[in-house]
């Protein structure tokens, strides 16, 4: 992950902040071409025996001439009426600073460092709670995220580990063993079988590569094309070019462990021994369990 450039930050910043200006401007436009509207819709003085009609109803029109469909009897902007433009704008800038942090993190491609479980569970704190996208706030960070980064992607590797297999009870208890058991690991399509991407197992296999291999989650070649790590690349490949119809048992062998594979969607991650002496020391030796 590069530490994105303190130039663009401070452009983003900038740019940020017109943005939500010219927004409030928007706001306040729309307000004010309703109040206009009302204004000329009272000055025009109804017979008691008139039937109900409103002059609002050529922003519905404006629209369906547009090629909106207007599923409402009131334009959608009435929503934006009943918002004082403090409001608006808060709620603006709140939907926008989100954006900016989750583009700013797949960009900088930050989440590669989390398991699927961490992902999810961030996207749904930020939903709750996002932090104001300041120079000063992405500059800490990022920094915090480059300082720790080890730590996120051991315990990417635990956690995604832990999620395929029930056997492990805590953190406290966590050791890597011969043996992890995924399960929805492949799906038969048109009689093809397919590698599910949702699967912990394509994360195992990602931060396995990355610790044990020093492997990066994704890299570009000379083409600018991706390319994937080294296990994740090794499983499509074998997938790829036997073009299989049913798994028996396929195996995949790779330097430090095995991986088999099942009829029943199920793989079996197998580590050698060293491979596991050298995982269980990193967590004893650098602590990189996040206690509970």
């Amino acid at each position: 992950m590069d530490i994105i450039e303190q130039k663009l930050v401070d452009t983003l910043y900038i740019q940020r902040n017109q943005l939500i200006q010219l927004m409030v401007q928007q706001v306040r436009l729309v307000k004010q071409s309703y109040d206009l509207c009302h204004q000329m819709d009272k000055s025009i003085l109804a017979h008691s025996n008139a039937n109900y009609d409103y002059l609002d109803i050529i922003f519905i029109q404006f629209k369906s001439l547009l090629g909106e469909k207007a599923r409402q009897p009131m334009p959608s902007d009435v929503n934006v009426l009943s918002l004082s433009v403090n409001e608006a704008q808060s709620i603006f800038t709140n939907v926008l600073d989100q954006n900016l942090w989750l583009i700013l993190f797949n960009r900088l491609n930050v989440f590669s460092l989390m398991s699927n479980k961490a992902k999810q569970a961030f996207n749904k704190n930020i939903k709750k709670s996002v932090i104001e996208f300041t120079p000063d706030n992405v500059r800490s960070t990022l920094k915090n995220i480059y300082k720790s980064q080890d730590e996120m992607i051991y315990q990417g590797l635990i956690e995604s580990i832990q999620s395929a297999d029930t056997s492990y009870a805590s953190n406290d208890g966590f050791k890597f063993n011969k043996r992890t058991i995924f399960s929805d690991v492949t799906t038969n399509r048109y009689e093809q079988v397919k590698l599910n991407s949702a699967s912990n197992f394509l994360d195992t296999l990602t931060f396995l590569s990355k610790i044990v291999f020093g492997g990066e989650t994704v890299k570009t070649n000379k083409d600018t094309h991706i390319e994937n790590v080294y296990l994740i690349s090794l499983v499509l490949t074998y997938f790829e070019e036997n073009n299989l119809d049913r798994l028996d048992r396929d195996q995949i062998d790779f330097s430090g462990g095995k991986i088999v594979f099942f009829n029943n969607g199920k793989a079996h991650l197998f580590l050698e021994q060293e491979t596991i002496n050298f995982l269980n020391n990193a967590l004893s030796n650098k602590n990189y369990l996040v206690k509970p």
